[in-house]
């Protein structure tokens, strides 16, 4: 059965960091374990922050052989073995449009680890939470534009059919500096301040 990710125990971070995103293990060494809420919903987010890039990334570029993003679905605890598919089966149209799999709950994952991040963190720069408040109303815009305009209901379970979006919207989110990669490094520098408030 499908849960939430947002409410779910997580099992410990993923090694290999997205969006060029230092990581708190090197890559092929242990991870690190979460030693917070905070850090929780980071690593859910960045994972579902980079896997949406991922599939934009395929759709406008296909490649034979993406990186797959199934380590470290499992190093999370995910157990939606239907992710692993969305950049292999993300395309796009002739109009510009993007259909990328799972894409509504890709979507809403990712608002609610950030509406989490938001809550948690004690921000140092009013900015940087100003700019995450913005990222957050993106994605309500990007999830109303998959869901025909309608209110959102309870999570969606992940879907596979063809949800075409414009171009210029997941551009705007998921492009390399969009919206999302920059609220990924505004709340690692939030939790990283967290953690050393914590060790001292």
């Amino acid at each position: 059965m499908v849960k939430s990710l947002a409410d779910e125990d997580l099992r410990p971070e993923f090694q290999n960091p997205p969006l060029g995103i230092p990581s708190a293990a090197p890559i092929g060494g242990p991870a690190a374990p979460v030693h917070s809420a905070a850090e929780m919903h980071f690593h859910r987010l960045r994972y579902f922050v980079e896997l949406l890039a991922a599939g934009y990334r395929q759709a406008l570029r296909p490649d034979p052989m993406p990186r797959s993003l199934r380590g470290e679905r499992i190093a999370l605890g995910i157990d939606l073995p239907e992710l692993d598919t969305v950049p292999l089966w993300s395309m796009q149209r002739d109009d510009g449009s993007v259909a990328i799999p799972c894409v509504e709950f890709i979507l809403d994952e990712a608002r609610r680890n950030l509406e989490m991040l938001s809550r948690l963190l004690a921000w140092s720069e009013g900015r940087d939470q100003e700019f995450v408040t913005g990222c957050r109303l993106a994605l309500k815009r990007a999830l109303l534009e998959v869901r025909g305009g309608e209110p959102a209901g309870p999570s969606a379970d992940p879907q596979l059919e063809d949800v075409y979006l414009p171009g210029s919207l997941l551009d705007e989110l998921c492009s390399a500096g969009g919206m999302l990669e920059q609220a990924v490094r505004r709340c690692e520098a939030a939790v990283a301040t967290e953690a050393s408030v914590v060790r001292h």
